[in-house]
């Protein structure tokens, strides 16, 4: 039996063999990157130090840091961009970024070397209240409802049309009504998120 033959007997299985491991290992390795406070059903007080999107929080907490997803909604990829009634394109995720540093009532400050996307909060951060109701099992992070006093600031980035509703039915309504009023993104043209994560052009 040739050397070729060998290689390429053994090393076929082996492949599949690391394949199916990175597959179902991967998702439950990247759940340890949330600190275990992040459980489903619990409550987490902290602070909002980056908003890293208009639907991910950077949240520093008594166990460390966070990046929150916002449960039931999906507002623009970071370097998405739209366009306004006019037809003039313009970067619509940093807008939607922009839209959730006001709902915060935040400043924006310039963030330090190795900080990924998004705008880092001004001072100590923003007092959040989160309820984790699930964990994204592919990035490791906790889903969660978030408050600032009264406000749930996902609730109020869909009613402003900056977020689509999406993998719940929460903002369904919300969503639906800031579309016909032509709220926020909706009174030019943007596309789902959900087609540019999977390698649709960031542009409409």
């Amino acid at each position: 039996m040739s050397r070729r033959f060998l290689t390429a007997a053994s090393t076929t299985p082996l492949a599949a063999i690391l394949l199916t491991v990175a597959t179902v290992v991967a998702p439950a390795l990247a759940l340890d990157r949330a600190p275990p406070e992040w459980r489903i059903g619990a409550t987490v007080t902290g602070a909002v130090i980056q908003v890293i999107d208009g639907d991910t929080l950077r949240v520093r907490s008594g166990g460390g840091l966070a990046d929150v997803r916002l449960h039931a909604l999906d507002a623009p990829e970071a370097n998405q961009t739209c366009a306004r009634p006019t037809g003039v394109s313009f970067q619509c995720g940093a807008e939607a970024t922009a839209q959730m540093v006001d709902i915060l009532h935040a400043t924006a400050a310039a963030c330090p070397s190795g900080h990924m996307h998004g705008t880092c909060l001004a001072g100590s951060g923003v007092p959040i209240s989160c309820e984790v109701l699930d964990l994204d099992r592919r990035w490791g992070r906790p889903v969660a409802r978030c408050f600032l006093g009264p406000t749930d600031v996902a609730r109020e980035l869909v009613v402003r049309g900056y977020a689509r509703a999406s993998y719940a039915q929460d903002y369904v309504l919300l969503a639906a009504a800031a579309r016909f009023q032509k709220r926020g993104l909706w009174s030019g043209t943007w596309i789902d998120p959900a087609a540019v994560r999977h390698g649709r052009s960031v542009a409409p």
